[in-house]
């Protein structure tokens, strides 16, 4: 099964890293290749990104659930729409000091179906490349809660 797990800091506190991050259009927004946001409900939204890899470039969308999400913990569901595969992941919040948290970052996907081990390769390749990729996003981004 592909995976991926990020360990990275980024300058801002815990708490408003956590506020930040479990908005859901805030970290999809981080993704490479994001297109769009549609929130459906209150722990259900679709994600559009663009993956592009050597052989091909396409956009694919993700119903993404979330099931947790309780400080420091926040868990989640992706699953390709009109693809055979199904994905999940999880960040984990830890305090480094007052001004810096890191990250854990992990992401499991799998393809289903007779194409699924050629497929899982391509998976493999598209998670390390779309996390590295996120996690340099977020380690620049200027991380600042929504106040009210």
């Amino acid at each position: 099964m592909p995976e991926t797990n990020k360990t990275f800091r980024v300058d801002a506190p815990a708490d408003e890293t956590w506020e930040y991050l479990t908005e859901m259009e805030n970290f999809a927004s981080h993704l490479p290749g994001f297109v769009r946001y549609e929130q459906e409900d209150e722990t259900t939204s679709l994600w559009t990104v663009k993956i592009d890899l050597a052989m091909f470039s396409k956009e694919l969308t993700f119903e993404v659930n979330v099931h947790e999400e309780e400080y420091p913990v926040a868990a989640f569901t992706l699953d390709p729409i009109d693809q055979p595969a199904d994905a999940k992941g999880s960040v984990e919040f830890d305090a480094v000091d007052e001004s810096t948290t890191e990250v854990q970052l992990h992401i499991d996907g799998e393809a289903t179906g007779r194409m699924s081990p050629f497929l899982n390769k391509v998976i493999g390749k598209a998670l390390e490349n779309v996390s590295e990729s996120f996690v340099e996003n977020l380690e620049n981004a200027s991380i600042q809660a929504e106040s009210g």
